[in-house]
């Protein structure tokens, strides 16, 4: 008995060793990652999507619950000539209509919504996986220079998209989208970039990354230049926190925004010279 004592008292002290549990880094294959500039209309917008099917990743957290077991955060990172990334903090709540940030969408998974933009410029997150083991994952964020600060790197090389659900380290899993520079890169200077049907899964790196790559992407204004490429790019990848950008430029860079928070769906003479470059 004195033993099995002894034994119980061993297990708890390397528990209590070990630190307070954190989620896991589940891969999910990506979609579509788009961003959107207009100096002129004083518009940003980006969306990012993930699509697997038969994937094997599975939902672990849930952001209904209140406090910091609940929420979300979510990350978006764009990697090029001025790299930029945005940590966004999601929590549960009541918005002013008197509808919850965060609802369950059945069995499937969970979806976040915030159309006023009462937290910020996120607007839509979607996170499902279906009986068919189809796994979804969408966010969508509209804004302008001074709320959204992930902005087409000019040019674009890559771009990855985290969400972790639930505010605390141990609440919930993260999920990791990865757009590689194999994807299909259409960049229009600092108007658009975007990143579709990526072939490999991956999380973004922790610090500086370089590799050599034998394909050069080249703008020019008012053109679209698509380029696909088997190596990745030289980029080196920070994350900042809500409201705040942390960036590396290679080429220095100079501009002057002044704007009012402005949050709404991006205007169709904004968006209607891009829609057919992204179908």
């Amino acid at each position: 008995m004195r033993r099995l004592a002894i034994c119980m008292l061993l297990v708890t002290c390397v528990a209590l060793r070990a630190g307070p549990a954190v989620g896991a880094d589940q891969l999910v294959l990506g979609d579509t990652f788009v961003l959107l500039n207009s100096d002129l209309l004083n518009q940003r917008a980006a969306n990012a999507s993930a699509l697997e099917r038969n994937a094997t990743a599975t939902i672990v957290g849930d952001p209904t619950q209140t406090g910091s077991a609940g929420g979300a955060i979510l990350t978006l990172i764009a990697d090029g000539g001025t790299p930029s990334s945005q940590t966004f903090s999601l929590p549960q709540g009541t918005r002013s209509d008197g509808q919850p940030f965060w609802t369950a969408v059945g069995t499937r998974g969970f979806a976040y919504a915030d159309p006023a933009g009462e937290q910020g410029p996120v607007q839509l997150v979607v996170i499902t996986k279906s009986d068919l083991r189809r796994f979804t994952i969408q966010a969508a964020a509209v804004g302008n220079a001074t709320t959204l600060d992930v902005a087409p790197p000019n040019p674009g090389t890559d771009a990855f998209m985290t969400l972790k659900l639930g505010l605390a380290p141990d609440a919930g899993d993260r999920y990791c989208v990865q757009y590689g520079p194999e994807s299909k890169i259409v960049n229009i200077g600092d108007l658009l970039f975007s990143a579709s049907n990526p072939k490999a899964k991956g999380c973004p790196p922790t610090g500086p990354t370089t590799t050599t790559s034998t394909s050069t992407t080249t703008s020019t204004s008012g053109q679209a230049t698509t380029t696909t490429s088997s190596t990745t790019a030289s980029s080196t990848t920070t994350t900042s926190t809500t409201s705040s950008t942390t960036s590396s430029t290679t080429t220095p860079t100079t501009s002057t925004t002044t704007s009012t928070t402005l949050y709404g769906s991006p205007s169709r003479a904004f968006l209607a010279p891009i829609d057919s470059l992204l179908d």
